[in-house]
């Protein structure tokens, strides 16, 4: 299936095709990265591509599917799709053999099935588009400056590390909650200053600026009651999310849903990130 051939120094495998289904502006740049590795690209379902029956038509050795796969657990993530497209029919129309990729697979299961956006390597290079994301929002919805505001980053993760990095280098007092003592020792190395997660509702009223990157509901209703009035939460969490939106208007607090920042401001970037960890992947299966 596939036939591989030294080209530049690297072994590269023109023969192999992606089809890229679905998506947005992100995977149009991964196939783009794809095609400078040598890799033969078609795009179904996509601004610039075949609609999505032409795909059933060709043999594609692999599948480059969206972040997310899925946003309700049965229908392809295809914003530029006019009809909804079932992720069961796209998996059930490839190849038995095929190379599947996709990113937060809500649960859906096939054992060709590869989530991208899960490994380590994918989440270092999306950290920095979602942390420069959540500084341009952050200067688009105050009226001052980042620089002398006290900001607070709650979770030490890739993205919430890389977050307080830049937020302390635009000149931001930044303090970072953590659950880990090891992570509130790593943010002090940085120069922030950090605390336990515990002490989130007893510090709330300091900060002007919260920035959450956990999963989880820790900005409970006290939490929310003891913020500011004028304080700003940007939530760069996946669902649960870190906070009750609803929650937080009927109570007067500013807080918006900012997961996805990479592909809504740096496509580009995020795609390129995209393409990189398949390329990775595929390495590790020795395709080249």
């Amino acid at each position: 299936m596939i036939d591989a051939r030294e080209k530049g120094g690297m072994t590269m495998h023109e023969t192999l095709t992606f089809a890229v289904i679905g998506g947005d502006k992100r995977s149009l740049f991964a196939a783009r990265r794809l095609e400078e590795y040598g890799f033969r690209t078609a795009l179904f379902a996509i601004s610039g591509g075949q609609p999505y029956e032409e795909y059933k038509k060709i043999k594609a050795d692999a599948l480059l599917l969206p972040l997310p796969l899925t946003k309700d657990g049965k229908t392809l993530f295809a914003p530029d799709e006019k009809e909804p497209i079932s992720v069961s029919d796209v998996l059930s129309a490839a190849p038995a053999d095929a190379l599947l990729f996709a990113g937060r697979t809500g649960g859906i299961s096939d054992e060709r099935l590869t989530d991208y956006s899960a490994r380590e390597d994918f989440a270092i290079m999306n950290a920095v588009p979602t942390a420069e994301g959540a500084l341009l929002l952050a200067l688009q919805g105050l009226d001052e400056t980042i620089c002398g505001m006290r900001v607070a980053v709650v979770g030490f993760g890739r993205v919430g590390a890389q977050t307080a990095r830049l937020f302390r280098a635009a000149g931001a007092e930044v303090t970072v909650f953590a659950r880990k003592t090891e992570a509130r020792m790593s943010a002090r190395a940085l120069g922030c200053k950090a605390q336990a997660t515990d002490d989130l509702e007893i510090a709330a009223s300091d900060f002007r600026l919260f920035i959450n990157t956990v999963p989880a509901r820790l900005f409970t209703s006290k939490v929310l009651s003891a913020l500011r009035k004028d304080a700003y939460v940007i939530d760069l969490a996946s669902a649960p999310y870190g906070l009750d939106f609803s929650e937080a208007g009927r109570l007067g607090r500013k807080a918006i849903c900012a997961a996805g920042l990479p592909g809504k401001y740096f496509p580009e970037t995020a795609g390129r990130a995209v393409a990189e960890t398949i390329v990775h992947i595929l390495r590790e299966k020795h395709y080249f």
